[in-house]
């Protein structure tokens, strides 16, 4: 429709056909403003290039006989000025590509007021480069040097473009941005325009950063947000319980989060002694694929500053001794900026074949000291930091209650019990105090230790992690543990047509009982004409009979009723990920080949619910982590009676789990774990399982 109303000089505000009811046919850079606020919004890019480069750049034309410098207030179809000698030719209302191309070509955009959060989304438009500021009203300094630490952070990059960022405080306004676009880069594939199944990259893989940043000027207000004194109770158990945590600085952890989100580079020569406080650290990371088939690499951290840790332990007020400063202390082990990067650099390393195994694979890990500690009253100094395996995640639920105080906003309805109006005055403002309190929606600058960073970049084989190099690996070889985070692949990763097939179980609520199929490159696609040369792909490799098998995160809300994490459900550090196709796999990689054919599909005589699939899968995950193989998985599960009950491996589990306790029994190895304290949480291992 928008197409329909262009003219040689613009686009109309209204269809041609009004001009049959007598209406003018002008050009309205008014209306045209929300008519390019729509292109960019719905991504339409030629008509935003169309709307800019005809009614707008005439009017910016210096050899325009009616220039003005400005922008005007009406055109004619012809591009001269709409109202004849009255038309205003320095008009405020047409001047919509001022903030447009700001917020939609530069990218830059507020996620909360005052630029407190953001985010950068560029659209290219086809642009070499794009160059320019936007000033925010507040800006921070720390130790006298532009930085970003003391802002919480929401940003999101452009996969195709460089750019850096500038913090430069000025009579209280401050250079957020600037950037360069480089199209060249992009990694562009061809997706097919299929629903059974897609075409990705593995060279393009998305960095995430979550982290809680407790430092001394922001824990009180934390706290006070959270609630006070539960909350302070929780943090000091929750760090409590672990038999180590890594001592890094403030610049450590800012020096952590630009490295993993690229923003920059390792230094080379010996670091500086850093000035700033030092952090109770916990860091885990995670290597997935996510809904969308795309590679993720994500750290989570924990880091609570040493002046922060008296606070918390104050307002914790525990009734009884608490031994969390003793327990705490002793846990502390300081970690050298050296180790780190060491660390980083073996992290971020990985070509696009290492980076693809690893996320089928759903790697999971923990960061914990080398050599570890033999005794609890010393501690030797870390030479590196080595990689733990997990069931689980442990940090990012936990940290996810503090960064959900950033999502309150001010409640003006309340639904009040009846019982409440049958109190005393008194007694019902102590109730509204205490269940809504003016003071607990948060101000943009109140959230401080909230920080996210989300990017997208390009990985190659320049980037490949070679443990033969990786100082970090030859360390950690001489305490003999895994050598490094990337999951055990043979020498040609993918296939001899550069591609390889992925399936993953569906876990969408659409009761379409398919699985996901992904066709995973290397880097660019092979010279492939269209849908039916990939279908003759699809169909040779399929007749290799294996393929690599995943699960995508995260998991839907709606099915988490029926994990049974603690009882042995598999989400993370998949294993033989890399197994014979199924036969309902084969039927679905056999329908998208159909459909890339634009053949009719076949419908499934059977449907099975994707509660009762799940089951089956966490079922072969079971034995294969026991080590059976993939044939003789298959038959225990066949022989199990799964037609009345989805839940039928929570009773293998139970089964599995005695034998365990009577095998740890036998062996002398049983230890029943006692809490820190009296009710309180279970210690736990840095290090995993």
């Amino acid at each position: 429709m928008s197409k329909e109303l262009f003219v040689p000089a613009g686009a109309l505000p209204f269809s041609n056909a009004s001009s049959t009811y007598n209406f003018a046919q002008k050009i309205s850079p008014y209306s045209s403003g929300y008519h390019l606020r729509a292109a960019f919004a719905s991504q339409d890019h030629d008509s935003a290039k169309y709307l800019l480069s005809t009614m707008w750049a005439s009017m910016a034309n210096p050899s325009n006989a009616n220039y003005t410098g400005c922008f005007w207030e009406a055109l004619s179809v012809m591009g001269e000025p709409g109202l004849g000698d009255s038309t205003s030719l320095c008009h405020a209302w047409a001047s919509a590509p001022t903030g447009e191309l700001s917020r939609n070509v530069l990218g830059i955009q507020a996620a909360s007021p005052g630029f407190a959060q953001w985010r950068i989304v560029p659209q290219t438009l086809g642009l070499n480069w794009a160059n320019d500021e936007c000033h925010q009203p507040k800006g921070n300094k720390r130790d006298g040097k532009p930085s970003f630490t003391d802002a919480p952070r929401l940003r999101k990059y452009n996969t195709d473009v460089e750019w850096e960022v500038r913090f430069v405080a000025m009579s209280g306004v401050a250079v957020l941005y600037k950037q360069r676009l480089y199209p060249e880069k992009r990694a562009f594939i061809p997706i097919p325009n299929t629903k059974l199944g897609t075409l990705r990259s593995a060279a393009l893989v998305e960095s995430r950063v979550e982290g809680l940043f407790i430092t001394e000027q922001n824990v009180t207000k934390l706290l006070q947000l959270a609630g006070g004194e539960e909350p302070a109770r929780q943090l000091l158990n929750f760090l409590a319980k672990w038999n180590e945590l890594l001592l890094l600085t403030g610049d450590d952890l800012d020096d952590l989060e630009e490295a993993w989100m690229g923003r920059s580079r390792f230094a080379t020569e010996s670091p500086a002694p850093s000035t700033s406080s030092e952090f109770h650290v916990l860091i885990e990371t995670k290597i997935f694929m996510n809904t969308s088939w795309t590679i993720v690499r994500e750290l989570t951290y924990l880091a609570v500053s040493k002046e922060a840790f008296e606070i918390i332990f104050t307002y914790a007020n525990f009734k009884i001794q608490h031994p969390g400063r003793q327990l705490v202390a002793k846990a502390a082990r300081s970690c050298s900026k050296t180790v780190l990067i060491e660390t980083l650099r073996c992290l971020l390393s990985g070509s696009p074949g290492q980076l693809f195994i690893t996320a089928t694979t759903c790697v999971c890990l923990s960061l914990y000291a080398l050599p570890e500690k033999k005794r609890s009253d010393h501690a030797p100094p870390i030479e590196t930091l080595a990689f733990g395996y997990l069931r689980r995640p442990r940090l990012p639920e936990f940290i996810q209650k503090f960064h959900k105080i950033g999502n309150r906003k001010e409640k003006t309805k309340f639904k009040i019990p009846r019982n409440v109006y049958e109190l005393s005055p008194k007694q019902r403002i102590d109730w509204f105090k205490k269940r809504y309190p003016g003071d607990r929606v948060p101000a943009p600058e109140d959230l401080s230790f909230i920080r996210n960073s989300e990017g997208t970049r390009l990985v190659s084989e320049k980037d490949l992690h070679e443990e033969s190099r990786c100082a970090r690996c030859i360390l950690g070889s001489k305490y003999d543990e895994k050598p490094h985070h990337f999951t055990a692949s043979g020498p040609n990763v993918f296939s001899a047509y550069g591609l390889d097939l992925v399936i993953s179980l569906n876990l969408t609520a659409d009761d379409s009982d398919r699985h996901d199929i992904c066709l995973f490159a290397v880097t660019d696609v092979p010279e492939v004409a269209g849908d039916k040369e990939l279908a003759v792909i699809v169909e040779d490799l399929l007749q290799s009979g294996h393929g690599y098998h995943t699960i995508l995160h995260p998991i839907p809300q709606w099915l988490e009723r029926s994990i049974n994490l603690r009882g042995g459900d598999t989400l993370w550090n998949l294993p033989v990920h890399y197994r014979p196709f199924t036969g309902k796999e084969r039927i679905d990689v056999t329908d998208w080949v159909s459909e890339l054919k634009s053949l009719p599909i076949s419908e499934s005589a059977k449907k099975r619910s994707t509660e009762f699939r799940w089951d089956g899968l966490q079922m072969l995950l079971h034995y294969l982590g026991k080590g059976k193989p993939w044939a003789e998985a298959v038959m225990e599960i066949n022989l199990e009676d799964r037609s009345t009950s989805t839940r039928v491996r929570w009773d293998v589990y139970a089964q599995s789990d005695k034998d365990d306790k009577r095998r740890c029994r036998e062996t002398g190895e049983m230890v029943e774990p006692r809490p820190i304290i009296r009710w309180g949480p279970l210690p736990e291992s840095t290090r995993g399982y």
